[in-house]
């Protein structure tokens, strides 16, 4: 039973493709090489138009309605409270930072300010210092999130 409603699913696949190739094919405007509309056709999957809006739209139009697309995804992106991931990537940041990272040991809970993309993490981290001495220092790190959910630290200040 389970094997036949699988085939059944892959043939109404097969089916709903071929019926979509022809959409696309009979919406391709004749000014128009098949290189240049496979090409058209990628830009407006990417910005959910359908056939026939993708043949009406100019590359300048695609263009735009692709950069509001990703832009509305990176805004969503950086509305997310990622608090552990921002601690995270921020005492990375820190242990760059100091002269004999696996000392580290981060003193309490930080202090985070989420505004958009931009995030700031302060506290304060104990370490070995050159000679061996164990120091607790102040930090401060300000990160951005960019638009392939990378953290990119922008300012990273440890006061010893």
């Amino acid at each position: 039973m389970l094997a036949a409603l699988a085939v059944g699913f892959i043939i109404l696949m097969v089916f709903a493709s071929r019926d979509a190739d022809k959409q696309w094919a009979a919406a391709r405007p004749a000014n128009i090489s098949d290189a240049k509309w496979a090409e058209r056709r990628d830009q407006c999957h990417e910005v959910d138009l359908a056939p026939a809006e993708c043949a009406k739209a100019t590359p300048a139009d695609l263009e735009r309605l692709a950069s509001e697309k990703r832009a509305a995804e990176h805004a969503k992106l950086c509305a997310r409270n990622d608090r552990s991931d921002a601690i995270r990537e921020a005492e990375e940041a820190v242990k760059a930072q100091l002269k004999a990272p696996r000392t580290a040991k981060f003193v309490s809970g930080p202090s985070i300010n989420h505004d958009g993309c931009k995030w700031t993490v302060s506290g304060e981290v104990d370490s070995q210092n050159s000679f061996g001495a164990m120091l607790r220092a102040s930090y401060r790190v300000e990160l951005m999130r960019s638009t392939r959910d990378l953290w990119i630290p922008t300012s990273v200040r440890v006061d010893e």
